[in-house]
């Protein structure tokens, strides 16, 4: 392609608010890593990657982002921590990689310490996802697994909020649970120790030792997880070995969302004037801190430096109707949506 060329290419690009960044051969395929933009030109401005459909800028207008993300998008090819992406087929923890329903068993890969975490080694978050459908405030990616289904995101900008639609349709009955796994944080700060988090939540998946969820759960009113009303997470400056917080060095739980809770969770934060509010059709949502010592960018450190909040199905014995709303078979769609807006105080 000759110099000319390519500068209408790049300008035509620009003008479908698509930038191409980096192409890749795999199995046989060129594949380009693109980043596409939407937005309602006034409150709401949102990038995604279509690696791993990642949640790349979230924020009031291109220069505000309130999503922890690289500078350089080529990154999210080496990216190990889930950075902005899209988790499924099965997100959360599968003791085992065994998930049981009235005796069926289902069986999926062991990629975490013997137990299946996030999809999985082919999980959503390292596949490139096909853009179908891409307007000024609408974005929609597919991608079809052979040994899952058929999925869709749809990312819509409308009355201050991104809405983020998750569908799939499968062959065989199988285990869906899709999430994001954006990290937030609000300020310029690289801990989020100012921030303050709110859960509309009475109880917590209990864990074990090694953290993996148990088929019971707690309250948790008048405890450090008890997040009903906003708390600041100054806590996790000085997590002690009496705290709640000290086996996971920080929050990673499950809270179990009030049926019919309006709004599942808000994050905020001392010097901006405006909250972040977090809606779901999912019964839960899982908060998690950072808590590891290990980079989440290369400049920056990773411990609390960010949060994540995401609207799942606990994927546990202790619910049984819940759980099995997430037992997807041919004839039942899997449909769900979480929004997410900026709410002036």
């Amino acid at each position: 392609m000759n110099h000319l060329n390519r500068r209408f290419l790049t300008a035509w690009l620009f003008t479908l608010n698509v930038t191409i960044l980096v192409t890749q051969i795999r199995r046989g395929t060129f594949m380009s890593l693109k980043k596409l933009i939407i937005t309602d030109k006034s409150s709401v401005y949102v990038e995604v990657v279509n690696y791993g459909a990642r949640l790349h800028h979230l924020g009031k207008h291109a220069g505000h982002n309130v999503v922890v993300s690289p500078a350089k998008v080529a990154h999210y090819l080496s990216d190990k921590n889930w950075m902005g992406a899209t988790i499924g087929p099965r997100a959360h923890l599968l003791r085992d990689g065994l998930f049981q329903r009235h005796g069926e068993k289902f069986y999926y890969d062991r990629n975490f310490q013997g137990h299946h975490l996030h999809g999985g080694r082919n999980g959503f978050h390292c596949h490139y996802w096909q853009v179908e459908k891409h307007t000024d405030n609408v974005l929609q990616l597919g991608l079809t697994l052979k040994e899952s289904g058929r999925f869709t995101i749809q990312y819509r900008i409308s009355k201050n909020t991104l809405s983020i639609t998750y569908q799939a349709k499968v062959a065989t009955p199988t285990l869906i649970n899709i999430t994001n796994h954006a990290y937030f944080n609000l300020s310029t700060e690289d801990r989020i120790y100012q921030h303050c988090i709110k859960i509309d939540s009475p109880a917590v998946v209990e864990t074990d030792d090694k953290n993996l969820p148990l088929p019971t759960s707690s309250l948790v009113a008048d405890s450090i997880l008890d997040l009903q009303k906003p708390r600041s997470l100054n806590s996790l400056a000085n997590i002690n070995i009496n705290s709640e917080l000290q086996k996971t060095q920080g929050y990673n739980h499950c809270y179990l969302l009030n049926k019919n809770s309006a709004t599942a969770a808000e994050i905020s934060h001392p010097d901006v004037n405006w909250r972040l509010q977090i809606k779901t059709s999912r019964p839960a949502i899982h908060l998690f801190t950072a808590n590891n010592h290990r980079a989440l960018l290369k400049t920056k450190p990773w411990r609390h430096s960010s949060l994540c909040l995401e609207p799942v199905y606990p994927i546990s014995d202790y619910l049984l109707g819940d759980a099995a709303l997430s037992l997807t078979h041919p004839q039942r769609d899997y449909c769900e949506t979480d929004s997410y807006q900026f709410i002036a105080f």
